[in-house]
């Protein structure tokens, strides 16, 4: 886990955690978290913005990492299982309790999520 004052844009972020050695371990995901918004206009966020995987939809074309908003509160604290998941290769279902979903209490782990970290996360040598 990497806390990280936040400046700039999503690029910049991601230059700078392309250099850090956490990124290079192999079976690990880095964690950013610091005050962060969605929109570099202060005020143009209209929801609250908790958490944001960073991949290749935000040209990050090297290993995905996940970003957590300290400013805001998940109020089930699975932000930051959400986001990981994600960079383990998960993505939203319909399940609102699966904690791949959005909405409050979502707290479920299917076997394709636990599948999907495990073959990100815990592979043997």
């Amino acid at each position: 886990m990497v806390v990280h004052k936040l400046a700039g844009n999503v690029s910049g972020l991601t230059a700078a955690v392309g250099k850090r050695p956490e990124y290079a371990k192999p079976n690990s995901v880095v964690v950013v978290c610091g005050s962060a918004r969605r929109h570099i206009e202060e005020g143009k966020d209209f929801e609250p913005f908790q958490g944001q995987h960073i991949g290749p939809a935000d040209e990050n074309y090297g290993k995905p990492y996940a970003l957590i908003n300290t400013d805001e509160r998940s109020p089930d604290g699975a932000t930051l299982l959400h986001e990981v998941i994600h960079c383990a290769g998960g993505q939203h279902n319909k399940r609102c309790r699966d904690v791949i979903d959005y909405g409050y209490r979502r707290n479920g782990l299917n076997a394709e999520i636990v599948g999907h970290l495990q073959q990100a996360f815990f592979r043997t040598a």
